[in-house]
């Protein structure tokens, strides 16, 4: 059964995306954030980085990015957002105590 999600693709768009129309990117800066941090706890490896080409050096990274298992990481986390959510909405009211 197909399910018409225009509300839900409409509340997306308003409300979840950032500028270039994506939920939660990784950014350069996150990588270059990263590699700083990874070079903070082993310093050997600054030289070393410069030393490589850094156009293959950026195929890589986004290579073993794309790889990882984002897409079921990403499912992953849409199916649980859908239950969690479920759950707040359909759960019975708690009753407010007085203390």
């Amino acid at each position: 059964m197909e399910i018409n999600h225009e509300a839900l693709k409409k509340a997306l768009e308003e409300h979840a995306l950032d500028s270039h129309g994506n939920i939660y990117t990784i950014t350069i800066n996150d990588v270059l954030v990263y590699m700083n941090q990874l070079i903070q706890r082993h310093p050997d490896l600054a030289q070393k980085i410069d030393t490589l080409d850094q156009v293959s050096l950026a195929t890589e990274i986004a290579d073993f990015i794309g790889g990882v298992g984002i897409v079921d990481h990403i499912e992953m986390a849409i199916s649980e957002a859908i239950h969690l959510q479920i759950d707040r909405e359909t759960e019975p009211p708690t009753e407010v105590c007085d203390g």
